[in-house]
């Protein structure tokens, strides 16, 4: 999963919701350092898991997010 697939499939978990261009390309800037997430095996699917968890606490702490 490359970092566009997840802040979008973060944001449609959370409640899909317009948000600014800017927030969204932030955080994709922000999710690429962690490279393209898998679940090949167990090692990978855990380090998915929580760079995950830590999108979607990062999509909720959006201005966006905050004032829906």
């Amino acid at each position: 999963m490359d970092a566009e697939r997840l802040v979008d499939a973060c944001f449609d978990v959370i409640g899909p919701m317009p948000v600014l261009d800017s927030t969204r390309q932030g955080l994709i800037d922000y999710a690429t350092k962690w490279g393209d997430l898998t679940f090949d095996d167990d090692d990978a699917t855990e380090y998915a898991e929580q760079k995950i968890v830590t999108m979607l606490q990062m999509a909720v702490t959006t201005q966006e997010y905050q004032l829906a």
